[in-house]
């Protein structure tokens, strides 16, 4: 056991025995005694930026194994403020994140009548309150049962970040008496969402008078709970579809996998949404993406049943839903499915699994709109093969934003035990890199993959050196469009080809990748049609090293299917419900695949 002579020292032995194993950190002159205490206790890994080390954290609790966890450590001012937007991200998507903070001295606080007094001093709590869960200064040693309690606030209930700011003058004070722990149970955070006989029946009721049910699972479905309980609703042969943040709850190989709806998903998993006449919606907030701005008439000719731990989500004023319950996700999968198996509970929904075949195997690959010109790579079809290629312990990261996003999460047929990890509240570009190793962090052992435009890449290249640093299986797709593609796309369709800052032409600056990347010694290789899966990308793609993957893009293609505007029957503009997507589907297609609308 390491001594504990300050209090620094005693907060990181407290750390270590909450749960926390891994700290991502920049140095500063605020934390210098608690980091100087981490290393001593924890894997310790530096960025090269505080947005990456909070990135990169929030993605590593997202995909670690039980008893991995990472916590933020950063010093005051400016690198609070870098920080800023992982905190934001892991608020909106509702993720675990401890930040620790450095502050100035408890004398040199300004407490708010003051712009300044302290060094680098600026009031953290003021900064995070509307983006955390709990934001404190500490401006006074803390016993272990409050860190603890601060703490578990970031897992229980509706997950989110926790910030604490630490007065360096208290990190250097001695370590402080200790104090009886208080008793801890693991499920008493979220004893009050716990399921009700009166949810399950109403939701098994339901479930049996439905003759095309489709269960829409969030991410409020815990990946363990989702592995061991799934099962017993695909013996039944309910469809299941996924939201973006729960992309890899169900893997292609289940017969009535259907995939993710989304105003930006494929048209295949939208069309078998809309044509639910029950839709499940398992942990799930379904925000205005997941619903289409057309939210009126999102599962036009079907019942909602929405089920989320934050009863604030339930009482949006969209879309739709005829039934609110506002009980743990995870206890109502386990309580349904036991319910389902101790009435040995039979559907009749053949001709609707049978529709959901169909669609599913007409309509999933890639849309024949997509064209490339001579030379480039056409994005869609590429996904689509790449993926062929990836095995089932995969990890993958499709970063958050912009064209290789939506075209990845729209052609993407993941494999079972494939994991998925992205940001889809804030959609912030530049997550892709550092959310990529903190994931490759909390599993070594397995292959991640890495997809990104080159705008977004641009945002947060910088981490290529923590990369480098740490040795890591993984694999880097920049898509090289030359520019901001989805930007590009919005002024050649709405401001007739007026372009503003979008690319090299109007001003972006951006790097020749394979000399930056050679530059810290990562291999590299270009992907054009010729090279695409030839066999030195095959031999790059299957080793045990890092390494980066340009992928030539045409500038001006454009991505399809994608959704529009149309005349309602009122001969009001409005936007076009999910199912509705460009280029429309031909008559004869429209017969086959639209059936209940």
């Amino acid at each position: 056991m390491i001594s504990s002579n300050k209090y620094s020292d005693q907060l990181a032995d407290w750390l270590k025995e909450i749960g926390y194993t891994h700290c991502f950190y920049i140095g500063g002159g605020n934390i210098m005694h608690l980091l100087e205490s981490a290393s001593h206790r924890f894997e310790c890994v530096p960025f090269v930026h505080e947005v990456g080390a909070g990135i990169a954290a929030d993605y590593f609790n997202e995909s670690a194994p039980e008893g991995k966890k990472a916590f933020v450590l950063v010093t005051a001012g400016p690198a609070l403020t870098n920080l800023v937007t992982a905190i934001a991200s892991a608020w909106v998507d509702s993720r675990e994140l401890l930040v620790i903070g450095g502050q100035a001295k408890v004398s040199d606080l300004s407490r708010g009548k003051y712009r300044q007094i302290g060094f680098q001093e600026l009031d953290g709590v003021s900064v995070c309150n509307s983006i955390t869960k709990k934001s404190v200064t500490i401006d006074k040693p803390i016993t272990f049962n409050q860190l603890k309690e601060y703490c578990e606030l970031s897992w229980s209930g509706r997950k989110g970040p926790v910030f604490l700011e630490l007065c360096i003058d208290v990190s250097a004070m001695p370590s402080q008496k200790d104090e009886p722990r208080k008793l801890s149970n693991k499920l008493s955070a979220n004893s009050k969402y716990e399921a009700s006989k009166k949810s399950i029946d109403l939701i098994h009721n339901e479930l049996k008078k439905s003759k095309r049910p489709l269960i829409l699972l969030g991410a409020g479905v815990d990946r363990d709970v989702a592995k061991q309980y799934l099962p017993i609703l695909m013996e039944l042969g309910i469809p299941l579809a996924m939201t973006f943040n729960g992309a890899d709850r169900v893997g292609i190989e289940y017969e009535y996998y259907s995939g993710r709806p989304n105003w930006y998903g494929a048209r295949w998993a939208n069309l078998i949404n809309q044509q639910a006449d029950l839709v499940i919606a398992l942990g799930t907030r379904l925000g205005l993406l997941q619903v289409g701005y057309n939210w009126e008439e999102f599962v036009p000719n079907g019942k909602i049943i929405q089920i989320d731990i934050d009863k604030s989500e339930l009482n949006k004023p969209f879309p739709k839903v005829d039934v609110s319950i506002s009980e743990d996700a995870n206890d109502i999968l386990i309580k349904l499915t036991d319910k389902i198996l101790s009435e040995k509970t039979e559907l009749e929904i053949t001709e609707w699994q049978e529709l959901v075949k169909t669609i599913r195997k007409d309509l999933s690959l890639p849309d024949s709109a997509n064209k490339a010109e001579a030379g480039y790579v056409e994005l869609h079809r590429f996904i689509y093969r790449l993926f062929e290629q990836l095995e089932n312990s995969d990890q993958i990261v499709p970063c958050s934003s912009g064209g290789t996003y939506t075209g990845t999460m729209q052609v993407m047929l993941n494999k079972t035990g494939q994991k998925i990890i992205t940001s889809s509240g804030l959609a912030g570009m530049g997550f892709g890199l550092s959310g990529a190793i903190g994931v490759g962090l909390a599993d070594k052992s397995k292959r991640t993959i890495l997809l990104e435009g080159d705008g977004g890449f641009a945002q947060n290249l910088q981490e290529l050196g923590t990369l480098k640093a740490t040795n890591l299986n993984l694999k880097t797709f920049i898509f090289d469009n030359r520019g901001y593609a989805s930007i590009r796309t919005t002024q050649k369709t709405y401001f007739n080809n007026h372009y503003v800052g979008c690319d090299e032409e109007t001003g972006l600056g951006l790097p020749n990748w394979k000399l930056l990347v050679d530059a810290y010694s990562i291999a590299s290789y270009e992907v054009t049609p010729e090279t695409a899966f030839d066999p030195k990308f095959m031999e790059l793609l299957n080793s045990d090293k890092a390494a980066v993957f340009v992928v030539k893009l045409d500038p001006d293609q454009l991505y399809f299917p994608k959704l529009g505007s149309r005349i309602n029957p009122s001969g009001v503009m409005a936007s076009s419900p999910i199912h509705l997507m460009d280029p429309q589907l031909n008559e004869a297609d429209s017969k086959k695949y639209i059936r209940y609308i």
